[in-house]
């Protein structure tokens, strides 16, 4: 684990927001490449991508807070300028729901740049998880007793101005210090073995990628990278949360844990992704050509009417 990037001053640069802003450009240069063969200009994939990038981080935080309305409530200026608590379908959800409209106000095929940008959503979120492991966030469950040579430590966080445990980067290892207070002493230097969720979700979100670069190249209709990646991403995201170790509370005042609502989540990708698979299957993978209007040749004009010729003189000459 490496949380910090380097230092200024007394604020701290995570190595989270460069290695997400790092996937960002490297999708976003994709998408251009991908939208430029299908005739998407570069100009529109930059400005959908600012938009929607904003609108993601907001979207998925917004979510966050909504599963905890009472901590809220409580801390609501804690929740708002927190560097964590990011939900990825929430962040999702917003984006897709602006670039509806934004397609449509630009009058560009919605499911052409949905195949386009679906590969470049999964390799961002690689770059995402990569900075969730540096964090320490989003960790995995305790590995079994005899097991814990499948998984990771992470070690103790000192915050550097104080040489003082941090509060901001330790997650693992307060949970533990409370859950398993026979198993973790005041006096560790690290948390206990977790399985490595993080890794697990960035390799699978490449491999993601890399599915969908193939398909991309072979595609039979408009929509259908995008709906194998709501369908793959869906069940993959669904089997990591099983594994899973930072959901302990409840969301949706105790009705569901975070992990049941991303599990909820997780299968509506998946009815939806198999959706748009079944309904739009049978449709052409090129954009319908606008019909030329028919030519209708004009009547033939009137010809104009001949001058006629003055009338012959007999000829009265006697012979």
């Amino acid at each position: 684990m490496h949380p910090v990037l380097f230092h200024i001053g007394s604020f701290n640069i995570a190595c989270y927001g460069p290695l997400i802003a790092l996937g960002v450009l490297i999708g976003v240069y994709l998408m251009v490449r991908r939208g430029k063969s299908v005739g998407i200009a570069p100009e529109f994939i930059l400005d959908l991508t600012f938009y929607c990038v904003i609108l993601g981080f907001v979207g998925s935080r917004v979510f966050f807070i909504l599963g905890d309305l009472r901590g809220f409530a409580q801390t609501p200026w804690a929740y708002i300028f927190s560097r964590q608590g990011y939900v990825f379908f929430g962040g999702l959800l917003s984006a897709l729901l602006f670039a509806i409209w934004f397609v449509r106000h630009r009058r560009v095929e919605p499911w052409q740049i949905g195949d386009v940008a679906a590969p470049s959503i999964a390799l961002a979120h690689m770059f995402g998880r990569l900075g969730c492991f540096c964090s320490g966030c989003c960790y995995g469950r305790v590995c079994a007793p005899g097991h814990e040579h499948w998984g990771i430590s992470f070690p103790l966080y000192l915050d550097p101005q104080t040489g003082q445990p941090s509060q901001m980067f330790n997650f693992a290892y307060w949970d533990h210090l409370t859950r398993y207070p026979d198993r973790l002493g005041p006096g560790a230097t690290a948390s206990l073995p977790v399985i490595p969720v993080q890794l697990y979700e960035a390799a699978a979100n490449l491999l993601i990628f890399a599915v969908l670069m193939w398909l991309w190249r072979r595609r039979r209709f408009r929509g259908q990278v995008f709906a194998v990646y709501l369908m793959i991403y869906g069940a993959v995201r669904f089997a990591l949360e099983f594994f899973r170790g930072d959901y302990g509370d409840t969301v949706f005042y105790g009705l569901l844990q975070r992990g049941q609502m991303s599990q909820t989540l997780c299968v509506l990708a998946i009815i939806a992704g198999a959706a748009i698979w079944w309904l739009r299957r049978k449709t052409p993978l090129q954009l319908p050509q606008p019909k030329a209007p028919s030519v209708v040749s004009p009547p033939p004009s009137p010809e104009p009417p001949r001058a006629e010729s003055p009338p012959r003189r007999k000829n009265t000459r006697r012979r």
